[in-house]
């Protein structure tokens, strides 16, 4: 349905629940008009979230789901009531996610898997039942990550390809099934890229992509295996870019923005397709900076801002489209002060540095703000530096740092948050206003790190650049 159908589909459904609420005032125990009640509810609910009308959906979804456990009880012994109730939960949990209430969503989610579970056991050996499961697994798996159970995300991940793959052998050449399958190596591509397994995250993304490619062949006229096609290029680019293949990745992004622009043209006015171009015009423009073609690096970077601020007004409030802002903003503003517009690019950095503080705290805990605002110090941080305003820049820098610590407590093991902690260690230490005892043994730390990340991944040249350029910096220190 195209976005400027949605209020004449909402009408026709608004004249539907009138006409059922005086059916049900009538017959008020009738299982079956309960759940054609149940159906329209959720209809409704999905059309409001399509409008971005949150808490409207999130009022239906929620009417939806007492009638489905009412229904339940009431039909112990059928299965249809119980996959109900499993439906409502995922949509509420859906909605949860989207306003940031995470372990809300983990709840629902849970509940979810463990109805799915029971109607498997019920029904053994049936399809749908089994997709189910790997849904509700995915699901869970998705809250985990972004909590930062890696592990525990992985294993979910792990468990629902399993199961996708087991449906996609006993349904051969099933478009469904072979979508699900690639949506899964693409969330398990996502946890070993995190870890830095990168040949495998390679191997993962590149699997995804043929099966995409083949439902693209088999679907030509079908929106969805578009996008996917598309998701899955910026994946292998994000890979190839790590392992220094620049040309190769540069022609991933490219094609998947040409397929973006493609449905944002067959698309007009759905959110969708907009954030699938920003996202995209955002790894072209930092492949490009990284070149030092400064001023295409800019010009992709200021559409994604227009993107990105035309998405926060069609859903105010929305964590993910004030994140899109901030990385718009950063993104300028990175590329500013190469070109040495520094008080230009502080005022970038600044707006981005309010709208993550803002995320925080309205995310608390979480650790994907936690990483943004860290980002952002030490943007504001480098200006100040540049200024000369030694002590304004070595405040923010410390705050970065001990956010970075949290962040290492929370994600043990991870290299990423580790890299962050050396990073940080060296602005501290390059700050201290001389080299004396402070900054050597900022510096020594950072070594430590720079050789257990360089020992632990010896492929990627990022952590070997590392090492080198600390142990170059300590050779010059002073006793």
């Amino acid at each position: 349905m195209r976005r400027g159908q949605i209020p004449v589909a909402a009408n026709l459904l608004g004249t539907c629940e009138l006409e059922l609420t005086a059916w049900r005032d009538r017959y008020a125990t009738d299982p079956q008009i309960e759940r054609g009640y149940f159906v329209l509810l959720n209809d409704a609910g999905n059309l409001d979230l399509r409008a971005g009308r949150v808490v409207a959906a999130m009022d239906r979804y929620g009417r939806s789901m007492v009638i489905a456990r009412e229904l339940h009880r009431i039909l112990p012994g059928e299965l249809e009531p119980l996959r109900d109730v499993s439906v409502s939960l995922s949509k509420v949990g859906n909605v949860l996610l989207r306003q940031g209430a995470v372990d809300e969503a983990l709840a629902r989610y849970e509940e979810m898997l463990g109805i799915d579970r029971e109607l498997q056991r019920r029904l053994p050996g049936e399809p749908e039942p089994l997709r189910d499961v790997s849904v509700s697994l995915s699901k869970v798996g998705n809250v985990l990550l972004r909590q930062g159970a890696v592990d525990d995300a992985l294993a979910r991940y792990e468990e629902s390809l399993g199961i996708a793959r087991e449906l996609q052998r006993s349904l051969p050449g099933e478009p469904e099934s072979l979508r699900d399958v690639s949506v899964l190596l693409n969330k398990v591509g996502n946890v070993l890229q995190r870890r830095s397994a990168i040949d495998e995250a390679l191997g993962r993304y590149n699997e995804s992509l043929g099966l995409r490619r083949e439902l693209q062949r088999l679907l030509p006229s079908e929106l969805e295996p578009m996008r996917d096609v598309s998701v899955s290029l910026d994946n292998v680019g994000d890979v190839l870019q790590l392992q220094g293949a620049m040309d190769e990745a540069l022609a991933r992004y490219e094609e998947s923005l040409g397929i973006a622009r493609e449905l944002q043209r067959r698309l007009p006015g759905e959110p969708q397709p907009l954030r699938g171009v920003l996202a995209t015009l955002g790894r072209v423009g930092n492949l490009l900076w990284r070149q030092g073609a400064l001023d295409e690096a800019l010009a992709r970077f200021d559409e994604m801002l227009r993107i990105a601020r035309e998405l926060q007004r069609r859903l105010p409030g929305e964590p993910q489209a004030l994140r899109d802002v901030s990385i718009s903003l950063n993104n300028m503003g990175d590329v500013l002060l190469r070109q040495g517009a520094v008080d230009e690019a502080l005022a970038r950095y600044e707006e981005s540095l309010g709208i993550r503080r803002e995320l925080q705290r309205r995310l608390p805990g979480e650790p994907e703000p936690l990483h943004d605002v860290s980002v952002s110090l030490d943007n504001v941080g480098d200006v100040l530096f540049l200024r000369g305003a030694m002590d304004d820049a070595l405040v923010r820098y410390g705050e970065s740092l001990r956010i970075r610590r949290e962040l290492q407590r929370l994600l043990p093991g991870e290299p990423q948050p580790l890299r962050d902690v050396l990073v940080s260690l060296t602005k501290v230490a390059g700050a201290q206003p001389a080299p004396g005892v402070v900054a050597k043994s900022l510096w020594q730390e950072a070594l430590t790190i720079a050789e257990s990340l360089a020992g632990a991944y010896p492929d990627l040249p990022q952590h070997q650049n590392d090492l080198a350029a600390i142990r170059s910096i300590i050779a010059t220190l002073p006793g």
